[in-house]
């Protein structure tokens, strides 16, 4: 069966009404942290598992680096709901660890470049790729756009590899 898809107005729609309820309302230390979070939970997992096991992360005060780091067992029990729980639970304690030595300053550089109108988004987006624990291209993305940056599309690798291999002018990292 060939069936065309095609995207409606009202597709659009939807997507920006979940864009701006996903969006950081407030960007402090604190909300792109559980950005971080969220990322890195969103990687291979249905949306809905995803919310619950991040919700209930939040529910257990489990959304910054020292109880994170102080409460494994609760971590890995909420974790373990899902999908590749050994990699995401790895990677949030890494993260935990990482935020603490870089003291969130690739936070404050989000913060600032926001207040600054957005100019350095990519630049932005490859560090956080290239620094961040468990947080590829892709997820990096996908927190720039939870910071309410625009003209970043969360989209995976392979996806890009197709754009490029079909002449568009894509950018594709080694």
């Amino acid at each position: 069966m060939n069936k065309k898809l095609k995207l409606t107005e009202n597709d659009f729609k939807i997507g920006m009404e979940i864009w701006e309820k996903e969006k950081i309302k407030s960007l402090t230390l604190e909300n792109i942290f559980r950005g971080f979070i969220y990322v890195i939970l969103s990687s291979t997992e249905r949306y809905d598992k995803q919310l619950r096991v991040y919700e209930e992360l939040l529910e257990n005060n489990l959304d910054n680096s020292i109880n994170i780091l102080a409460n494994p067992m609760l971590l890995e029990s909420i974790v373990g709901k899902a999908r590749f729980p050994n990699a995401k639970i790895r990677h949030i304690k890494k993260l935990a660890k990482w935020a603490l030595d870089d003291d969130y300053d690739l936070t404050r550089k989000i913060i600032k470049d926001f207040t600054d109108g957005k100019i350095r988004e990519f630049e932005i987006r490859d560090e956080i790729a290239d620094e961040v624990p468990g947080v590829g291209r892709k997820c990096a993305s996908l927190l720039m756009s939870k910071c309410g940056y625009e003209y970043l599309v969360p989209v995976d690798i392979w996806m890009l590899r197709f754009l490029k291999d079909a002449s568009y002018e894509v950018e594709v990292s080694n």
